[in-house]
């Protein structure tokens, strides 16, 4: 669990013009960039993994506080480092204005604190993964795996494929949707591996996954 522990947050930045919000959550394992629209989480991605819109990179880029504190994948922190699972280091600056306590990106961020201190947090927050019909259908299914266990991609591509009138899925079309999952952690594309187990695609990298796994009790 040291390995997440949360090492700074910054707060969301609204976009006047659209419904948009952006926010950063950082940990030892990298920036987190979170997005929301009309009250729903739309995305949660790790800086620089595969599949980050433009739009979410830019405004992050555009946010930075400039205020020290470099991401921390090698468990090192511009600030002076962490209390633990889940302490906080504020940023000595804030970007935009202040957001509401009950704020879908506040919600996300409390999550976000509880996960990676070890637990198992509800979701108490809508999302709205935008994808194809076939996309929803296997972030659906994603988002029925259960904390600390995980299934293979043949798995899932027997369940779309029973309930699908067009025939048998296969785990390479499977696979190919979850790596474009847009809210990774809260809805669990880590808990997907390999028909042998072997830990595969994971857009956040495979170091990442492996240490969320462990997180979760499973490897």
């Amino acid at each position: 669990m040291e390995a997440l522990a949360c090492l700074r947050r910054d707060e969301p930045v609204e976009d006047t013009v659209m419904t948009l919000q952006i926010g950063r959550y950082r940990s030892v394992l990298g920036t987190i960039i979170v997005a929301a629209e009309d009250d729903a989480v739309t995305g949660l991605w790790f800086e620089g993994q595969r599949h980050v819109p433009a739009y979410a990179a830019r405004r992050d880029t555009e946010s930075s506080d400039g205020g020290g504190g470099r991401d921390s994948a090698d468990g090192q922190d511009g600030e002076g480092g962490h209390d633990g699972p889940g302490s906080r280091v504020e940023p000595g600056a804030r970007c935009g204005t202040d957001h509401p306590a009950d704020s879908v990106l506040t919600r996300l961020f409390s999550w976000l604190d509880a996960y990676v201190a070890g637990r198992n947090p509800a979701i108490d927050f809508p999302l709205a993964p935008r994808g194809t019909p076939f996309q929803q259908r296997v972030w659906h299914l994603l988002r029925q795996i259960p904390y600390g266990e995980t299934v293979t991609y043949g798995d899932i591509a027997a369940r779309v494929s029973a309930s699908s009138a067009s025939g048998r899925t296969s785990a390479r079309a499977v696979g190919g949707a979850v790596g474009r999952n847009p809210i990774s952690l809260v809805i669990p594309c880590h808990r997907v591996v390999g028909a042998t187990g072997n830990l595969t695609g994971y857009a956040g990298g495979i170091d990442r996954k492996r240490a969320l796994l462990k997180l979760e009790g499973i490897v």
